[in-house]
């Protein structure tokens, strides 16, 4: 399984339709997806500050995040 939380790799063939729900009911039921920055919003809102400057349970490591992103600007 892939170390980024809402990421799944092609090799991953029982996931491989874990995004593909059709959310047309949950919308005509009054569903309302929100912006991406309201829901990060909230999650900080929610979330315990304390616990998430430590390293995370899951997904990517600190180090490995700052890899990549070093990597990104290259």
């Amino acid at each position: 399984m892939a170390r980024l939380p809402m990421w799944l790799p092609p090799s991953e063939r029982e996931m491989r339709f874990f995004f593909d729900v059709d959310a047309r009911r949950a919308v005509d039921l009054g569903f309302r997806a929100r912006p991406f920055a309201e829901t990060i919003d909230a999650i900080v809102q929610w979330a315990d500050v304390d616990r998430m400057r430590k390293e995370p349970r899951h997904g990517l490591s600190t180090s490995r995040e700052n890899e990549l992103l070093a990597a990104l600007v290259r």
